[in-house]
């Protein structure tokens, strides 16, 4: 289990366990995630039982980088974004 704060201070304990939650940030809607692996980081969210959103982060090996990539409901690619460590 962890902890996310949104921007507006609002914070949500999220159990990585595979099963579904309901999350404070959206009203209706389960989240269920996971760790694929020790470098991803997967949320997939749902409303009235369909996937609407799948997010996956992951970091570099040398963690010094993240690529996030966002699919809708139907697995179509709706953004990916790409983050660097500046020093």
């Amino acid at each position: 289990m962890f902890t996310i704060t949104d921007p507006s201070g609002i914070t949500d304990e999220r159990h990585c366990d595979g099963k579904d939650h309901p999350t404070r940030f959206f009203e209706g809607i389960l989240y269920s995630c996971g760790l694929p692996d020790e470098h991803t980081y997967e949320v997939v969210l749902k409303d009235k039982g369909k996937v609407v959103t799948t997010i996956s982060s992951k970091i570099s090996e040398d963690g010094k980088k993240m690529a996030r990539t966002v699919k809708d409901g139907e697995g179509k690619t709706t953004s990916e974004l790409r983050y660097e460590k500046v020093d």
